[in-house]
């Protein structure tokens, strides 16, 4: 929890930075850029624990105990949402306020990281609340144990592959504005 705490931070700092309109490549990459990388990875690994220790629980439990999964899911969505509203908020000032468009695509490759749809824009369905959904409608009869362990670890994958995008994203405004 401390790390996100740090991140907020950091995020008030880039947003400061921001507002100032950012000029200097190489200042903007290592004030903005690279401080939000770095402290997004703990946000990630949050994530990715809390799909895997989901997916170890559903497999484990009976439908009464998925109300505890739920419960859960919930207590850490709630502990991370002030690091995800500063992210969005700053991934959109970047999208507004930077006008390079590699900055840009790095901006909506951590939004999409937090989207269940691929549209960053689209902020109705969270990959957490798609989730939280899934789980509460584990009680109904049709819903299968199987196909909803199969949705969390779809989810788990798909959090990985925004990860690799923003680390491949990351990496190559690296090599182009520290030159």
């Amino acid at each position: 929890m401390e790390s996100i705490s740090i991140f907020i931070k950091v995020i008030d700092k880039l947003t400061s930075l921001l507002q100032g309109r950012v000029s200097d490549k190489r200042r903007l990459f290592t004030e903005i850029i690279e401080p939000i990388f770095q402290e997004l990875q703990p946000v990630v690994d949050d994530y990715l624990r809390l799909f895997r220790e989901s997916h170890k629980k559903i497999e484990k439990s009976s439908g009464n105990e998925w109300t505890e999964v739920v419960s859960q899911i919930k207590e850490h969505r709630e502990e991370l949402w002030h690091a995800r509203t500063k992210i969005v908020a700053f991934a959109d000032a970047i999208d507004e306020n930077v006008k390079d468009k590699r900055v840009s695509l790095f901006a909506n490759k951590v939004l999409r990281l937090f989207c269940a749809t691929d549209e960053p824009k689209d902020r109705r369905m969270s990959r957490s609340r798609e989730l939280i959904e899934l789980l509460e409608l584990l009680d109904k009869p049709e819903l299968d144990k199987g196909f909803v362990m199969q949705r969390i670890k779809t989810t788990e994958n798909q959090v990985k592959d925004s990860w690799v995008a923003i680390a491949q994203s990351y990496a190559q405004l690296r090599i182009e504005m520290m030159k």
